[in-house]
């Protein structure tokens, strides 16, 4: 089993607002800024635990989970909602 962490996922938020950013000064409606912050959001986080020396499989297509920890044969599904907490995108 894998052990994510409060701590990881800040980390990983970060990355994502530091290229959201310069991304969101062009005006895009919301439903494009969800999937780029989701896909944001997938690719950060399967560099973030390949660099921990995770051994991780990223989707294929829609009906595989988002990431797949291989070495615990354990899926990762990302779900990304709208929040007015401290949003800088």
């Amino acid at each position: 089993m894998i052990e994510l962490v409060a701590s990881d996922w800040r980390t990983i938020a970060q990355s994502v607002t530091e290229l959201a950013v310069p991304i969101f000064t062009i005006p895009f409606n919301t439903r494009l800024k969800s999937e780029i912050i989701s896909s944001l959001f997938e690719i950060e986080t399967a560099k973030y635990y390949k660099q921990t020396g995770h051994n991780i499989k990223n989707a294929a297509n829609d009906q595989e989970p988002d990431l797949f920890f291989l070495d615990s044969n354990t899926p990762l599904e990302i779900k990304v909602t709208k929040s007015k907490k401290n949003i800088k995108w």
